[in-house]
C-alpha cells in the first residue's frame, strides 16, 4: 500500500493504474489499519481528477476529439474499479 500511495502523490501516474493497483491491492492482500485510510484516499484522489477532467480541465490525454477522449478514459477507470 505504501508504493499506492506514493503513486497517488504523483499527479502523472494515471487514474487507471492507480485504480488497477488498488483493485489488486484489495483483492489479494489483507488489509491492516492504515490501509483502509490509503484505499479511501485512493478512491477520492481519483474520484476528483476524474470530476477536473469531465468538466473540461486540461490534461495529458485531451486531444481532437477532447470530450470522447474524456469520456472513453472514464469509463476505463470506472471499469477498473469494479474489475
Amino acid at each position: 500500500m505504501s508504493n499506492l500511495e506514493s503513486q497517488v502523490r504523483q499527479e502523472s501516474v494515471p487514474e487507471s493504474v492507480l485504480v488497477s493497483s488498488l483493485s489488486y491491492l484489495t483483492g489479494t492482500k489483507r488489509l491492516f489499519g492504515g490501509d483502509l485510510e490509503t484505499a479511501v484516499a485512493t478512491l477520492r484522489t481519483v474520484a476528483s481528477r476524474i470530476r477536473f477532467r469531465a468538466q473540461g480541465g486540461s490534461s495529458s490525454i485531451d486531444s481532437p476529439p477532447e470530450a470522447l477522449n474524456r469520456e472513453g478514459h472514464i469509463r476505463q477507470v470506472l471499469q477498473n474499479v469494479f474489475r
